[in-house]
Parts: C-alpha cells; sequence; structure tokens
C-alpha cells in the first residue's frame, strides 16, 4: 500500500454546499454535523469560508514540488517502454545520457512506483511463467 492511501481525501465540493446549504434553511450545525456524518468544527469551518469567501473548493494540500513534472515524466514512460525490463540503476543512466541531469536511483524508483510501474526483486531472476 502506497503512503497517498493513508492521506485523508478532502471532502467533495457537493458535500460542502450541502452542508452550507442545511445550515442556512435554518437547521442547527450540530443537527448538521450529525446528519452528513462530520465534525462540528467542519461544519462551522465550512459556514465561516462561505460567509467570508463563497469559496467551498478545498485548497491544495502543502508539500514539495515533484522531482518529476508532467512532461519528465512522459520522457520516463518512454525510457521504460523501450526497454521495460530496465533495472533502475540503468534507468538513472539513461535519464543521465539523455537529459544531462543526475537523479538518485531511489528517487527514480519512487517515481516510476507511483506511475504505476514496477520491478523483479533482482537483476538475475527469471520473468515470471504465464
Amino acid at each position: 500500500m502506497l503512503y497517498n492511501d493513508y492521506i485523508m481525501r478532502a471532502y467533495s465540493v457537493d458535500l460542502r454546499q450541502r452542508i452550507v446549504a442545511a445550515v442556512l434553511s435554518g437547521q442547527t450545525q450540530r443537527q448538521v454535523a450529525e446528519r452528513f456524518d462530520v465534525s462540528l468544527p467542519t461544519v462551522q469551518r465550512y459556514v465561516r469560508l462561505h460567509r467570508d469567501q463563497a469559496n467551498l473548493a478545498p485548497k491544495r494540500h502543502p508539500g514539495r514540488k515533484p522531482i518529476f513534472d508532467a512532461d519528465q515524466q512522459q520522457q520516463l514512460r518512454a525510457l521504460m517502454q523501450q526497454q521495460p525490463d530496465r533495472t533502475v540503476q540503468s534507468l538513472v543512466e539513461a535519464w543521465k545520457d539523455k537529459t544531462g541531469a543526475t537523479v538518485a536511483w531511489s528517487t527514480l524508483h519512487l517515481t516510476l512506483h507511483r506511475m504505476g510501474f514496477s520491478f523483479k526483486k533482482r537483476a538475475g531472476s527469471l520473468p515470471n511463467a504465464p
């Protein structure tokens, strides 16, 4: 399971709007929290956001900028499609030859894992039988 699977996802804009609409229709914030199965502070925050700026869209989670942008990920995908049985170390060398940039094998491995690629455990192992 990836680390991203453990991160809580933001409530949808539709749910946020329904929560605010329920409060504006006269229900108490506590009743709305119970009805939509959210916490009271969540209801209070959505009502305050609606009152202050009328923008209920979730904010972007803070964090580090990705090492590889979308264009570079496409280049990585092309490298993988050219030779899908490459080792990570050979990909690091191919990336350096192609772009001139050095990247740590762990960074490249994590990026490829996030893109949906996987690797054999050992370089000398045989592929799985069909």
